[in-house]
C-alpha cells in the first residue's frame, strides 16, 4: 500500500518508512543483508588521501571443514602454535597510492571504502547473506607482521621512489635480483613461506612473487619433508586455497609434483623432528561411551551435543588414528554396524588431499603412475604457438620453457 498526497505524489515519510520495513524484513530473512544502493553510496563517498595503517587482527583457527550444519558441529580442534591473542599495528604507515598500485587487496578495499585509512589483515572471506551458525573461521589464513615490517614496507618505499623517477625498463626487468624494485628474499625457509603468504594475501603482482617462488621452490627441493615446515605451509598457503584448487599454486604444485621423487623413508616420516602427541597415534579412546540409536559419536569416542544444549568441546585427536599427510580409517562406533568405518582426513588437510589425488603415489607407496609431465608439469613446459592462421601446427612450432620446479643439477634429499 502506498500513500499519496493531494498533488498525487507519494508521501516521502511513508516511502522512507516502507524502505526501513523492507530492510528489516530482509535482515531477518537473510541475516546482515547489504542493500546495493547503500553499497553504491558508500563507494561514491569522499576519498581520503591519508597514508594507510596496516593492522593484523587477532587470529584463532580451527580444523578445516568443520562448520556447523543442522545444529550439529563436527570433529574439530583449535590449532595451536598459530594463534594471535592481541591486535598488532604495523610500526609506520604506508603511502596510500603506492599500496593501491601494488596490492589488489588494498585496491578492492579502498574502492568500496574510500574514506577508510586502515587495512586489516589477514584477508577474510566475502560475507554471505546466509551464514551457518557458529561458523567462526572467516579469516582465510594465518599471517605474521614480521615479514611486512622487514620486507614489504622497504619494498613499498622502493616502488614509491621508482614511481617518481623516469624509467622505461620493462616491469619484469625491474623486479629481477638487483633491480630497482626487487624485493629482498630471506634466507630461512620458514621466513620464505611466511613472506610468500603475505604476498598472496596482499595480492602483489606475479612478477614480484616470481623470484621468491623460484628461491622457495629450490630450497624445498633440497630439504626433507620433516624440515619443510609443512604445518606452516598448510596454515598459510594451503589454508588460503582451502576453498579452491590448492594444487594450482606454484609452490604447492612443486611440493606435490616432486613428492614421488623423494625416498620412501622421507615420505613415511613427514612429521617435524621432535614432534610429540598427547596420546600415541592410533590409540583407541580410553573411556567407553554408551551411545544411543540417535546419538552421534565423535572421532575420539565422545558424544556430540547440540549447540543449544552445550557448545561442543574440541576433539582429542590423540585418541584417533589420524595421520599427518595420509587419510586413515576410523571406527564409526555405531551400535548397529560394529564394523563400520569412515575416512578421517589428515592433520594437514589441504596438503594431504593434494598428495592423495595429485601426486601419483599409490596407497601402497608405488610411484609407477607418477611422472613430471602433465597435469602438474614439474619438468619442462612446451607451448605450441601457431605462427600463421593459414598454416598447420608443426612439431617445431613450440616454445620450451623450464618450469623451475625441477632444476637441473639439484637433487632431492636422500
Amino acid at each position: 500500500m502506498v500513500v499519496y498526497n493531494a498533488s498525487g505524489r507519494v508521501e516521502i515519510a511513508y516511502e522512507e518508512y516502507l524502505e526501513q520495513e523492507a530492510k528489516k524484513a530482509s535482515e531477518q530473512a537473510y541475516g546482515q543483508y547489504l542493500d546495493q544502493i547503500e553499497v553504491c553510496k558508500q563507494r561514491a563517498g569522499p576519498k581520503s588521501t591519508n597514508d594507510v595503517q596496516i593492522i593484523i587482527d587477532t587470529q584463532h583457527f580451527r580444523t578445516l571443514y568443520c562448520e556447523a550444519r543442522d545444529g550439529w558441529g563436527s570433529d574439530f580442534e583449535w590449532i595451536t602454535g598459530f594463534e594471535q591473542d592481541e591486535t598488532t599495528t604495523i610500526s609506520r604507515r604506508v603511502c596510500r597510492e603506492t599500496l593501491i598500485l601494488c596490492s589488489s587487496t588494498a585496491r578492492d578495499h579502498f574502492t568500496y571504502n574510500p574514506g577508510d585509512d586502515q587495512l586489516h589483515l589477514p584477508v577474510v572471506y566475502p560475507r554471505a547473506h546466509r551464514q551457518p551458525p557458529k561458523e567462526l573461521d572467516d579469516q582465510m589464513a594465518f599471517i605474521r607482521a614480521k615479514e611486512i615490517e622487514e620486507y614489504v614496507l622497504p619494498w613499498l618505499d622502493k616502488v614509491k621512489k621508482w614511481r617518481t623517477a623516469e624509467n622505461k625498463q620493462h616491469r619484469e626487468l625491474l623486479a629481477n635480483p638487483g633491480g630497482p624494485i626487487a624485493m629482498d628474499i630471506p634466507t630461512p625457509l620458514l621466513d620464505k613461506i611466511h613472506l610468500y603468504n603475505v604476498m598472496l594475501q596482499l595480492g602483489l603482482p606475479r612478477f614480484i612473487q616470481r623470484p621468491l617462488v623460484e628461491a622457495l621452490i629450490s630450497q624445498l627441493n633440497r630439504t626433507r619433508l620433516s624440515a619443510c615446515h609443512l604445518d606452516t605451509l598448510e596454515i598459510t598457503v594451503g589454508r588460503f586455497y582451502s576453498r579452491g584448487l590448492a594444487i594450482l599454486d606454484p609452490v604447492i604444485n612443486h611440493v606435490i609434483g616432486t613428492y614421488y621423487l623423494r625416498t620412501l623413508d622421507d615420505r613415511r616420516h613427514p612429521e617435524p623432528a621432535g614432534r610429540s602427541r598427547s596420546k600415541k597415534q592410533g590409540q583407541a579412546a580410553t573411556t567407553a561411551v554408551q551411545a544411543g540409536p540417535k546419538d552421534r559419536v565423535r572421532a575420539d569416542g565422545s558424544l556430540e551435543t547440540r549447540f543449544h544444549e552445550e557448545y561442543p568441546s574440541p576433539v582429542d585427536f590423540g585418541k584417533t588414528k589420524r595421520k599427518y599427510l595420509k587419510f586413515a580409517e576410523q571406527d564409526a562406533r555405531r551400535s548397529e554396524l560394529v564394523h563400520d568405518t569412515y575416512i578421517l582426513p589428515p592433520e594437514l588437510a589441504v596438503l594431504g588431499h593434494c598428495v592423495r589425488h595429485w601426486s601419483g603415489v599409490r596407497r601402497n607407496g608405488s610411484v609407477a603412475a607418477a611422472h613430471t609431465g602433465f597435469p602438474l608439469n614439474t619438468g619442462l613446459s612446451r607451448t605450441f604457438v601457431r605462427r600463421d592462421a593459414s598454416v598447420a601446427l608443426d612439431v617445431a612450432d613450440c616454445e620450451e620453457e623450464r618450469t623451475n620446479q625441477v632444476v637441473e643439477g639439484e637433487s632431492l634429499p636422500l
